[in-house]
Order: C-alpha cells, then structure tokens, then sequence
C-alpha cells in the first residue's frame, strides 16, 4: 500500500466510525475497535471482540446518544505513518451537531478532539486505540439522558495553551 492509499484507508476508517454514529449502529462502532481501545469522555475501555458495543455501555449506556438528528461531523484530519508504514497516528475535531426537537434548528452539541493511533494487521488499516477530548460544551439538554449530564464537568481534557496560573 502506498502512502497515499494508506491516508485514504485511514480517513475512511476515521469517517466510518461518525457515519456508523450518526445511523445509532453501536455494534458497527464497536466492532471497529476490536483490536483497540476506545478512551471516550467516560474513560478508557479495552473492546472484546465478542461484545464490542461494551464500549458505549458503562457507567451509561449511551443507545440514546447515537439516534435521528444528529451528525457527527470529523475535520482537520492530521495523519502521520510511521516510517515501517504498520502504525499511524491521527489529530482530528470532532463537532456533533443536533437537529433541535420540533423545530428544523440545528445546534452544536460540543467541539473536541480525537487522538487517534492505528495499526495494520494483514494489510488493513484498524483503530489501535481513540481517545476524546472534550473542549468545548454547547447545549447537551436535547442530545443525550440527564445522567450524563451530570458527569459533563468533570471529563474536561486539557485546555490548550492553558497555564497553572490562568484561573
């Protein structure tokens, strides 16, 4: 695989994953991970290939985040192979956006980033592990169950640029 194809392999890998979201196939975002991790807003989770939806399980089941009127949108993709050409790592913005109920209003949900690591296996690229970091937080009323809402503020990931002394 040249290195233009394996960015190609890698993009698609990284937009199959926000489509599968946007259609609530859980078992399809999972599987995607069977040989990796997924390091969500809740912490990380090694995915068993015989159950890989676990990752959207605990501490809440997340079927409720995954439904109609929402997009998942993945930008400014970064990706950088490795010299053997069998790893890969990918900086990318995650925006997921909402359509507001009964109106045709949509909304941002957040703004994040993925950190992204794959590896190939037999000549296929896979997620080796896919962390999120949340930046910045929009109106989660419509998008997902209160109990989540209860754990929004503790999740944050490092605010770039941010010193010890910015209070």
């Amino acid at each position: 695989m040249s290195l233009f194809s394996d960015h190609v392999a890698i993009t698609n890998l990284i937009y199959r994953y926000a489509e599968l979201a946007d259609s609530g196939d859980i078992d399809g975002q999972g599987a995607l991970f069977t040989h990796g991790e997924f390091k969500g807003m809740f912490g990380g989770h090694t995915v068993d290939a015989k159950k890989p939806q676990r990752i959207f399980e605990p501490p809440l089941k997340c079927t409720t985040m995954v439904s109609r009127g929402k997009k998942h949108i993945v930008a400014n993709l970064q990706i950088y192979v490795a010299d053997d050409g069998n790893s890969a790592t990918c900086r990318s913005i995650s925006l997921p956006l909402q359509e507001v109920p009964g109106t045709k209003k949509l909304q941002v949900i957040g703004v994040g980033r993925y950190l992204d690591e794959f590896i190939k296996i037999d000549g296929e690229w896979h997620f080796a592990s896919r962390q999120l970091i949340r930046d910045l937080t929009g109106d989660l009323s419509n998008a997902v169950p209160e109990e989540f809402l209860m754990l929004t503020n503790t999740d944050r990931g490092p605010t770039p640029g941010a010193s010890d002394d910015d209070s």
